[in-house]
């Protein structure tokens, strides 16, 4: 057995991440989703969305959440009404990382970030919003 003090250890320190903090409204969203809700008209789940720089929230219903609708939910929802975001932050969904989403985001030139998996912290903004939003509905 080799002498634990002989062996060659390489830890690797990386910097720490810089998070820019926007400097205007509507440049940089998060968004989420969150379900199964207690349905109203068919709808069963929420797109929610909110501004980084103001804490401007939305709410936007979905029957499902297959890509193509939350696509056009947020299209409808919110670029159609707050204009095209640079960012958008969400987390690992399946949803926010189909071809459709991505294909979206190169069509107006949104960047996207997506956080760690199973990690809902690091889109603490919303998920602390997704708390008030519930507690209202249920």
């Amino acid at each position: 057995m080799p002498c634990q003090k002989s062996k060659i250890v390489r830890l690797v320190h990386s910097p720490l991440a810089e998070f820019k903090a926007p400097d205007q409204r509507f440049v940089h969203i998060n968004i989420d989703i969150i379900g199964l809700l207690p349905s109203s008209q068919g709808f069963t789940y929420c797109l929610t969305a909110i501004d980084r720089f103001s804490r401007w929230p939305k709410a936007m219903s979905l029957a499902d959440i297959r890509a193509e609708l939350v696509v056009r939910a947020l299209y409808c929802g919110w670029i159609s009404r707050f204009g095209v975001p640079q960012w958008i932050s969400t987390d690992r969904g399946s949803q926010c990382r189909s071809d459709v989403f991505h294909s979206l985001a190169k069509t107006f030139g949104i960047h996207l970030s997506h956080t760690a998996t199973y990690h809902p912290q690091a889109n603490g903004a919303i998920e602390r919003w997704h708390r008030t939003l519930k507690a209202a509905i249920m």
